[in-house]
Parts: structure tokens; sequence; C-alpha cells
């Protein structure tokens, strides 16, 4: 696995380096307590496949994927051999690693579709 592979893009444009990706699921759940102290979960719906991907990019490819993000737009994240296909949740704070040239951020990818 070679990490230099590890790129999010957007419309065939690469937007970002994946430094890291952490797959997690949402589920939205409400729990109450019973007189007696019986305690119940309900879950609604199924849950959201999402992942914390921490991107490093410069500032060209930083406005692309601010771009990509306000317009709600599908974009790919390459890691380790399996390409998710997803949506920002929302936006992204900005690291300065370079003044003017680099930057980093985490994301919070909405995974909709993955391809092994």
């Amino acid at each position: 696995m070679n990490v230099n592979d590890w790129k999010v893009s957007f419309d065939n444009t690469v937007i970002g380096q994946v430094l890291s990706f952490v797959k997690a699921l949402e589920q939205v759940k409400i729990t109450s307590k019973a007189l007696d102290g019986t305690v119940y979960i309900q879950t609604v719906g199924e849950p959201t496949v999402t992942a914390t991907v921490s991107v490093f990019s410069s500032k060209e490819e930083m406005e692309l994927m601010n771009a990509a993000e306000a317009a709600g737009a599908r974009i790919s994240v390459v890691y380790r051999g399996v390409t998710y296909l997803g949506y920002i949740e929302s936006k992204l704070q900005w690291q300065t690693v370079y003044p003017g040239q680099w930057y980093n951020a985490s994301m919070n990818l909405l995974i909709e579709e993955e391809i092994a």
C-alpha cells in the first residue's frame, strides 16, 4: 500500500492527501428510563456510515475542497486500496501548515458507497 495513492478527489481532480481515515457508524437513538429503573434504547432508522478524514492540501486544493463542500458535491476518498464516495458533512476548519502554501483539516465524510 502506497500512501501516495491515498487521495481526496472531486470531479477527477485531486484536492488533498489523506493523512488518516477512521470509519464509524452514526446512529440516532432515543434513550429513556422507566420508573423501575429499566433502560430502553430505541434506534431511529439505519445508521449512517461515516469517516473522520484528516487531509493535507495546497492552497489551490483547499479552495477546490471548500467549493466541493459548499456545493454539496460528491467526492472520492481513496484509502488503503478502498475508494469511498460521499459528501463532506460540514464546513472545514483549516489550519495553516505553511502560510499561503499548505493547509490541513479534518472532515466528517458521509459515506454513500464503498468500492474495494
